[in-house]
């Protein structure tokens, strides 16, 4: 998610292209632990949670040294 913002930000990468892999690169990995019975969907959740909160600290920290 960082890297598909930061990528799109720099102009790097289009927009479309970041979303695409800011959100099918997870929902891809997630969808095979689940299908493959390897996580419980808690534990899948709780993942995306704890990513989505890495990557929001994260941004924060990248546009405050950028500005």
């Amino acid at each position: 998610m960082t890297a598909g913002y930061v990528l799109a930000r720099e102009g790097l990468m289009s927009r479309e292209a970041a979303v695409a892999t800011a959100l099918g690169l997870p929902l891809i990995s997630a969808g095979g632990k689940m299908l493959e019975e390897k996580h419980w969907g808690s534990d899948v959740l709780g993942g995306l949670l704890a990513a989505v909160s890495m990557s929001a600290a994260c941004l924060a920290i990248y546009e405050a040294v950028r500005d």
